[in-house]
């Protein structure tokens, strides 16, 4: 249900107040997934509390039907390329994303030869099937997961670690 909101209740218990310094009012209005679900708040603020009244709140949620059906779109956008460059086990940028950022960082280390060397790393894990074949392929999945968060523990932030095989680990260390 959309609400307008004279005194600002719900922002100044949550936002500090150097937020809210010029702001005296809000008008909320919930954004619906297929008319059921909602799924955020559109909210606008106004400095005086005589910004909004009734006809405000029915012009936002026209707003809000409109802009729903935009903002679920991009979220889904987001979470394909999120997957399509994501390795689910582990959740490191997978094999493709490696290649995007190789090509890069390739690029930029032509260019600024002396100053900019670039390492690339290969990191298999030994005896990674046996462990699997033994253990269970549950196991195998601990152990890479764990592999992966180790790994990126030892590199730098700049650095660029990826998933690319079964058991293999690739890095970018410009």
């Amino acid at each position: 249900k959309s609400k307008l909101d004279e005194k600002l209740f719900l922002e100044k218990s949550i936002l500090p107040f150097e937020a809210l310094k010029y702001l005296e009012t809000a008008i909320a209005v919930p954004l619906f997934e297929n008319s059921e679900k909602a799924f955020g708040v559109l909210v606008l603020y106004g400095r005086h509390t005589e910004n909004f009244d009734e006809k405000s709140i029915k012009i936002l949620e026209a707003v809000g039907e409109r802009l729903a059906p935009l903002i679920l779109s991009s979220m889904a956008f987001e979470n394909s390329l999120m997957n399509a460059l994501t390795d689910s086990l582990t959740h490191l940028p997978n094999e493709r994303a490696f290649y995007l950022i190789l090509e890069n960082q390739i690029a930029e280390s032509q260019r600024r030869r002396e100053e900019r060397p670039l390492t690339i790393l290969s990191i298999d894990l030994r005896d990674f099937n046996e462990l699997n074949q033994k253990f269970g392929h549950l196991t195998g999945d601990n152990i890479l997961t764990f592999s992966g968060e180790i790994i990126k523990k030892q590199l730098r932030k700049m650095d660029f670690l990826a998933r690319a095989g079964s058991d293999e680990f690739l890095a970018v260390l410009p």
